[in-house]
C-alpha cells in the first residue's frame, strides 16, 4: 500500500530533476506557469488533482508513485492496487488454434528464412536452451506489458511468452500438451509449429 512521507512539492521537484527537465519546460508542457510550478515545489501552493495528473503524465511517473503524489497533496489515491489472485479472475481470450489444437508459431518468423526455406531462430535472436529429461528445449521469448494501466499491480507486471525456436522443441511441447509421446521419440516425428505456455512475472 502506498503511503505519503514527503510533501507533494518535494516529490514534484525530485521527479522533474530525475527526468532532467527544466521548470520552464515542464510548466509549458503541463499548461501552468513556471511561477505556479515553483510555488508547488516550494510548498507555497498545493496542486489540484487534475494538476497532479498532468504533472505525473508529463514526468512519466509510475502509478505507485502517483498515488504518493495524491496522498501528499491530501487526496485519495487515484489508482487501485489489486492482488495477483484478483487479476487472475479477469476474463481472458483464447489464442488462435493451429493443428491438433496447438497455437500456431509466430507469423513473424516466416520472414526470416534462409536459402533452404527453413526458419532459423539464431538468425533473429539468441534463444535460451534448457536441458530437460525429455531433451533440450530451444526457446524464443517475448515480454508483454500492459498499455495504459490504471491498476498499480498491472503497471508493475509483465507477461513472458515462450515460443519454440526449432522443430524438435515444437514437437516436444506439442507432445507435452497433448499427452502423447515425449522425449527424443516425439522430436523425431518431425511435426512443426506450436507455442509454449504463458507465465506471469514481475
Amino acid at each position: 500500500m502506498t503511503t505519503a512521507t514527503e510533501p507533494v512539492g518535494v516529490l514534484v521537484r525530485r521527479w522533474r530533476e530525475r527526468r532532467r527537465r527544466s521548470r520552464l519546460d515542464v510548466s509549458l508542457a503541463a499548461e501552468l506557469s513556471a511561477r505556479h510550478l515553483s510555488c508547488i515545489e516550494t510548498g507555497r501552493a498545493n496542486p489540484s488533482r487534475d494538476m497532479i495528473r498532468r504533472l505525473c503524465d508529463e514526468l512519466d511517473v509510475p502509478l505507485r508513485e502517483r498515488n504518493a503524489f495524491y496522498l501528499a497533496a491530501g487526496f485519495a489515491p487515484a489508482h487501485p492496487e489489486r492482488a495477483f489472485a484478483d487479476l487472475a479472475e479477469l476474463e481472458s481470450f483464447p489464442a488462435p488454434e493451429g493443428r491438433d489444437g496447438v497455437p500456431p508459431a509466430s507469423p513473424g518468423l516466416a520472414h526470416a528464412r534462409r536459402a533452404d526455406g527453413a526458419v532459423h531462430a539464431d538468425d533473429l535472436v539468441v534463444p535460451p536452451r534448457l536441458a530437460t529429461e525429455q531433451g533440450e528445449l530451444s526457446l524464443l521469448y517475448t515480454t508483454t506489458v500492459f498499455g495504459s494501466p490504471r491498476d498499480v499491480t498491472l503497471d508493475e507486471s509483465a507477461i513472458a511468452t515462450f515460443h519454440p525456436a526449432d522443430r524438435a522443441t515444437a514437437t516436444l511441447l506439442r507432445a507435452a500438451l497433448s499427452g502423447g509421446p515425449s522425449g527424443r521419440d516425439a522430436a523425431e516425428s518431425g511435426v512443426e509449429g506450436g507455442r509454449g505456455r504463458h507465465d506471469l512475472t514481475r
